[in-house]
């Protein structure tokens, strides 16, 4: 018998995923399970193919990876040649050929990448009417998610961390527009807060609901939050874009933004979510891949402008303390009492500060603190610059 003979093989198609007067891509798998992709490279169904294990395949799918690179560089440097056996029972019989033997045209342009359309998971809008809140999907893809149903702790409180962080300051930018008196009505916890009350299969996958219960039309607050969430990530593919949006935010959400890129890049973690509300709206599944979170958080860690947090104040100064360089004053749109420090590098003097009877506006830099162990954020003004009204 023959070294050929030995490995000529039959393989099962599992999926064409590009099918244009037959199959042009196809998923297929041999009888121990083992993944292969092959491309139509001739007429009458003849294919080359490679195997792939199932991490690079599901890194294939997503569009991490293009399908030249699958096809030039195989992880087992094995190249097969198939002629499509069964048309019927959709099978391809396959034999080793030399990495020689591949003719250049066989290959696909470099910059193709297939994406395989996300699936909609139609129980979430069952789950919205039935529990009257919105509903939050999100799927952790690490690594140690690809092969079974698991994922470190260590990954799966941070990732919940960020994205709650990321929802609570979409949602506090989503109320910038509000006069004040709505803005304090709606701006509290259980308005943009979730918790999670199951989670299913596959990549890990988190079922999660908002706090608080839609009204009476099926409308919930937190929609603000995620319909801003939506219009980021709309164009992932082109940072620039993306990162321009983003500026239209800025602040807090552009550093929970560009927090949550650097983890998905950083730990190879990408992340699907949907939502949908009582009232039913349309479901878009979205994905942040670690290919596109890269070049937006490099773009992100080069705009410190956008990053920063500016808050206004305008009212009557009560207390100045010249030898801590602190302040406190209360803000006329709110009525309420701020305290803050001078930023060191702004070389600002509050001698020529009026107590009491005159009124100032403040450009104040926000800043967020984190407490280590508890992980309760606190806020803390630094003062930039300063006039008289």
């Amino acid at each position: 018998m023959t070294e050929n003979m030995k490995t000529n093989k039959t393989l099962k198609f599992v999926e064409t995923l590009v099918y244009y007067d037959g199959p042009q891509l196809v998923h297929a798998i041999d009888n121990i399970g083992t993944n292969y992709i092959c491309v139509l490279v001739e007429n009458a169904g003849k294919f080359l193919c490679v195997s792939v294990s199932p991490e690079r395949l599901n890194t294939f799918l997503n569009g991490d990876i293009e399908l030249r690179i699958i096809l030039e560089s195989p992880e087992t440097e094995e190249f097969f040649f198939g002629i499509e056996h069964e048309p019927i029972n959709n099978t391809l019989k396959i034999s080793p050929i030399s990495k020689s033997e591949i003719l250049e045209e066989w290959l696909p342009e470099p910059g193709f990448i297939f994406r395989k359309q996300l699936t909609i998971d139609e129980s979430i809008t069952n789950d919205a009417v039935t529990r009257n809140r919105a509903i939050f999907t999100v799927a952790l893809n690490p690594p140690e998610s690809r092969y079974e149903t698991k994922i470190s702790a260590e990954h799966l409180g941070q990732a919940v961390n960020l994205i709650q962080r990321l929802i609570k300051q979409a949602f506090k930018k989503s109320l910038k527009q509000l006069d004040s008196l709505t803005r304090e009505r709606l701006d509290i916890a259980e308005n943009y807060e979730l918790e999670v009350y199951s989670f299913s299969e596959g990549s890990f996958k988190l079922n999660l609901q908002n706090k608080a219960f839609a009204g009476l039309w099926g409308y919930p607050e937190i929609e603000r939050a995620l319909s801003l969430l939506d219009r980021v990530n709309n164009n992932l593919d082109s940072p620039e874009t993306t990162v321009d949006t983003i500026s239209e935010y800025g602040g807090h959400f552009a550093v929970a933004y560009r927090d949550i890129v650097k983890y998905i890049t950083d730990n190879d973690m990408p992340i699907t979510y949907e939502w949908t509300t009582p009232e039913q709206r349309p479901i878009t599944p979205i994905r942040i891949s670690a290919r596109q979170a890269k070049p937006i958080y490099e773009l992100l860690v080069t705009r410190e402008d956008i990053t920063k947090e500016i808050k206004l104040l305008r009212g009557t100064v009560f207390k100045i303390d010249m030898v801590r360089h602190t302040w406190g004053l209360k803000n006329i749109e709110d009525n309420r009492n701020y305290t803050g420090s001078v930023e060191d590098s702004a070389g600002i003097s509050l001698g020529g500060i009026t107590t009491e009877t005159k009124q100032y506006e403040f450009t104040c830099e926000e800043i967020l603190e984190e407490e280590r162990g508890t992980g309760r954020e606190s806020t803390h003004l630094k003062l930039i610059s300063f006039s008289e009204i």
